[in-house]
């Protein structure tokens, strides 16, 4: 048996066989495991402290840390006064286990034991001099700056201290003051794939703290340590970043289940390699997208306040993405946050969102692809919601209301600074959480399927246009022609495209086909859920 002593703490070295251990047997790890004493041991033992242990089950060899002072101290303590050196990756394992010992599972602890001990492989020299803690939180804070950045991570290279720094540096990654500071709304997909696999899942960075401390999801208080894995933090933390901002209710209602999540197969899930599926014209979303919000105020006589889950028809393209749900939270006047949930009811992104055509925090989490159908079916449901209530959303409940609600948006560090103007409403439109509604009634979803399957999609282009004005030489159709000019050069503008040259005009993306007079045609125009025609027209088309 090898003995390191301190003064209030012990760690023993003892190979299960019996027989003596010399240093150069503990001087690299094996496969470890964190394991509980066996009852006459614990008795044994408990009489001096509290008892932690790793077991190396390769090279059977149990190492017990006894201490009468909180082991994170007690490690500290044997590092620093030992009078035999603590191998470097065993300080580091040891410092692991006893930051999460009690407050976790026995399979997340042997997960952070064995990270440590492997990170600590990394690095040849230890300097014996321990880091300060305010020499450690400026490490920690510089650290993960550099992190989120791409850049290499300054850190110390005695083990308890470079512990300590992955440990602070991951509670940073989960601080939403720290995080928002740091304004990584330019942080796309594309880097964000890069970090996670590069830096940010190998320094721990993403899983460390979650496994140890409760977390913060928006207002509401997460207590996953028990929970928690490794696999989960990559499909977690950017549901946790896009919440930044919500509010306890509203991180609740976005995030089903409030819990950590595994990773799954769904939209936001994209292995390397993946090619996407085909898509419409995101310039045509975009179109209808504006044209919907339009409407919605144009149009307005109900005002969403509540939770509200409209489950898509299943011959949309972002069902067989996933997405079998959209979900809008109105808890408060002026902000809006939309999740995107599985078949299962799991949530897949979550993200404030507003019905003008700004886009927010959605970018990360959404593929650019996605992109355009997915603002385009929360805008045809706000539409809906807004402008049919309880006919787009069948069983919804409304109350009459007398007010107009205007307040500035202001759910995200990074919101457009600008009002976000509700509609004038005649009744509010009571949404619940936990109740699912179909998206329109089942005669108008019928005839939404089948107008569907005639039209298709005009994009936006140059067409050749002699305006009448053009003829006439007095000042009024000068200043006639000069306006149209205007309003073609501002709708190609809308789309990143240069003002039509002399001679033409700009038409904008729209829907043709939908019915030539009669019947047809009159169905399609009583259809009171507009916003879901709208967007089953033009997911019938691809690009």
């Amino acid at each position: 048996m090898l003995r390191f002593q301190a003064e209030q703490a012990t760690l023993y070295c003892i190979h299960l066989d019996g027989r003596t251990l010399t240093p150069a047997e503990i001087a690299r790890p094996g496969d470890l495991v964190a394991v509980t004493p066996e009852s006459d041991d614990r008795r044994a033992l408990l009489q001096r402290g509290a008892v932690l242990t790793l077991l190396d089950r390769k090279q059977r060899i149990s190492y017990r840390l006894v201490a009468a002072i909180p082991f994170t101290k007690a490690v500290e303590q044997i590092a620093a006064s030992a009078r035999d050196a603590l191998p470097p990756w065993l300080g580091m394992a040891l410092y692991g286990a006893a930051r999460a010992w009690g407050g976790t599972t026995p399979a997340n602890i042997t997960t952070i034991a064995r990270f440590m001990a492997e990170f600590a492989g990394r690095f040849e020299d230890y300097p014996s001099r321990p880091c300060t803690d305010a020499e450690l939180d400026d490490l920690a804070r510089r650290a993960a700056a550099s992190m989120f950045a791409g850049q290499p991570m300054e850190m110390p290279l005695e083990p308890v201290s470079l512990a300590k720094l992955l440990f602070a540096t991951s509670r940073l990654a989960w601080d939403a003051e720290f995080v928002r500071a740091l304004h990584l709304e330019a942080l796309n997909r594309e880097r964000f794939a890069g970090l996670v696999g590069a830096t940010i899942i190998e320094s721990g960075a993403m899983w460390l703290w979650p496994m140890v401390a409760p977390i913060r999801v928006g207002g509401a208080r997460m207590d996953a340590q028990r929970a928690f894995t490794v696999e989960a933090a990559s499909r977690l933390w950017p549901i946790w970043w896009g919440l930044i901002g919500a509010s306890e209710d509203e991180a609740r209602a976005c995030l089903t289940p409030f819990a950590p999540l595994p990773p799954g197969n769904a939209l936001i899930e994209e292995p390397p390699g993946y090619t996407p599926p085909p898509t419409p014209d995101g310039k045509l979303c975009a179109a209808l997208a504006r044209q919907m919000a339009e409407e919605a105020v144009a149009h307005a006589a109900y005002a969403p306040q509540g939770v509200f889950e409209a489950v898509l028809p299943d011959d949309l393209p972002l069902v067989a993405w996933g997405v079998a749900r959209l979900r809008l939270v109105a808890l408060r006047p002026g902000r809006l946050w939309a999740a995107l949930l599985s078949e299962a009811g799991e949530t897949i992104a979550a993200f404030p969102w507003r019905p003008d055509g700004t886009r927010l925090e959605g970018g990360m989490m959404i593929p650019d692809w996605a992109w355009g159908v997915v603002d385009l079916a929360l805008s045809a449901l706000w539409r809906d919601m807004v402008v049919a209530g309880p006919a787009a959303l069948p069983g919804t409940r409304t109350r009459e209301v007398a007010s107009e609600h205007v307040a500035p948006a202001t759910s995200h560090p990074t919101a457009a600074s600008r009002p976000l103007y509700l509609p004038r409403p005649r009744y509010a439109l009571i949404g619940k959480a936990g109740e699912k509604r179909a998206w329109g009634e089942e005669g108008e979803r019928t005839i939404i399927r089948r107008q569907a399957a005639s039209v298709h999609a005009v994009r936006g282009h140059y067409r050749r246009h002699e305006y009448v004005a053009e003829r006439r030489q007095d000042e009024q159709a000068k200043e006639q022609l000069k306006r149209l000019r205007e309003a073609a050069a501002a709708r190609a503008a809308q789309f990143g495209l240069p003002a039509p040259p002399p001679g033409y005009t700009f038409v904008s993306p729209f829907m043709r086909g939908v019915g030539q007079g009669g019947e047809a045609e009159q169905e399609a125009r009583d259809v009171r859920a507009r916003g879901l025609a709208a967007l089953a027209g033009v997911l019938a088309t691809r690009s």
